[in-house]
C-alpha cells in the first residue's frame, strides 16, 4: 500500500513568533503520538517562517483516517482554529524512490477554496 505525506499548516504573522515555535513543538509531539498509536504514520518535524507553521506527517497509509485523528487531537488541545491539512501530490518518475512534488490537495477543512502552499511570503 502506498504511503502518503501530509502537512498540517497554520498561518502566522511574518516569520512567526517564539510562541508559534513552541506551539509547533507541542503539536508535533501530540500528533506523532496519535499517528504512531494508530499505526498510521509519524510526525517528521516541521518548519516555521514565510507566513506559516508547517508540521510534516510521513508514512501515512490511510489519509482520511489520519486526518480524522489529527482533527480530533487538534480539537482536544484547542488548536483546531485556522488549521489546514493537505496531502502532497507527486509526479510519476522513472525511479520509484525519487519523488518530484507536484503540489498539494487540501483534505481539511471541508470546502477549503483558498490557495495552499508551504510558504506565503
Amino acid at each position: 500500500m502506498p504511503e502518503h505525506s501530509l502537512v498540517v499548516q497554520f498561518r502566522t504573522e511574518g516569520w512567526g513568533s517564539v510562541d508559534d515555535l513552541d506551539r509547533r513543538h507541542r503539536l508535533e509531539d501530540v500528533l506523532d503520538a496519535r499517528l504512531r498509536a494508530d499505526g498510521n504514520g509519524e510526525c517528521d518535524g516541521g518548519d516555521i517562517g514565510s507566513g506559516t507553521v508547517n508540521i510534516y506527517l510521513e508514512g501515512v497509509i490511510e489519509s482520511i483516517r489520519a486526518v480524522e485523528g489529527v482533527v480530533a487531537v487538534l480539537r482536544e488541545v484547542q488548536a483546531l482554529d485556522g488549521a489546514v491539512i493537505a496531502q502532497a501530490r507527486y509526479l510519476e518518475t522513472e525511479e520509484p524512490e525519487e519523488k518530484d512534488l507536484e503540489g498539494y490537495t487540501v483534505l481539511w477543512p471541508p470546502g477549503y477554496k483558498a490557495e495552499f502552499d508551504i510558504m506565503y511570503l
